[in-house]
């Protein structure tokens, strides 16, 4: 083949295979993203626990480096 059209092939595989790219890698899904403890009044000790389901829906591994309250 000629370097003319080896190029032609390589940008063609290139436009083919971007959108591809775009699209992987790991994806968070979560079934409830929210929870409402009630009221709690102030000076109140109470132990609050609620289970959130995380789940890796993308083709790759899911890190998951920190987590804060919303």
């Amino acid at each position: 083949m000629s370097e003319k059209c080896n190029r032609n092939l390589s940008l063609l595989l290139g436009l083919i295979l971007l959108p591809l790219s775009v699209f992987a890698g790991p994806k968070i899904s979560i079934d409830n993203k929210d929870h409402d403890f009630g009221t709690v009044r102030e000076g109140e000790v109470k132990e609050f626990i609620h289970i959130f389901k995380v789940k890796n829906t993308g083709d790759s591994n899911l890190v998951i480096k920190s987590i804060r309250p919303g």
